[in-house]
Order: structure tokens, then sequence, then C-alpha cells
């Protein structure tokens, strides 16, 4: 079940959060079985993680060792896209 961020925070403040967490503000929105079928397709990479990885994985250093697990060198790739 889906629990409200206003919730969440109210956890958090109250103390009843559990042990370790991480908050991430952002947004992303899917139409309903879209992400399944973007996972079928294979438009994501996924792959078995751990708390101990989440958790006390350097946020900076993270990205190059879950892509490094996978066999990708994430400096090959830029966040500059271009026009055709």
């Amino acid at each position: 079940a889906l629990t409200s961020h206003k919730f969440i925070l109210q956890d958090i403040h109250s103390g009843k959060a559990p042990e370790s967490y991480k908050l991430v503000l952002g947004h992303a929105g899917w139409t309903k079985g879209q992400l399944e079928k973007e996972i079928e397709r294979s438009d994501w990479l996924l792959q078995q993680t751990s708390k101990e990885f989440i958790f006390n994985t350097p946020d900076d250093i993270m990205w190059n060792h879950a892509t490094k697990d996978l066999g990708i060198q994430i400096t090959q790739f830029t966040g500059v896209g271009g026009v055709a």
C-alpha cells in the first residue's frame, strides 16, 4: 500500500521512521502498465542490491559502482543531447 508523503514526514518528525531512510524529492509518472512495458523492453537496467549499498555508499560514487557491476562505464555516457 502506498503511504502519503504527509504521513512519512510526520513519522520522520515524531521518530517513528525506520532506522535508515533516504528522503529524495522528485516526480516520475507512468500510465497504467507503462513501467511494466518499459521493463519488458529492457528500457530499464535492473539489478539486485543491498541495504548496505543504498545507505553506506556515498552518493557521488553510487552510480559508478552500480553501473560497473552491470559492466557499464558510466564515464562513457554524456548528459548532453543532440538534435537530428
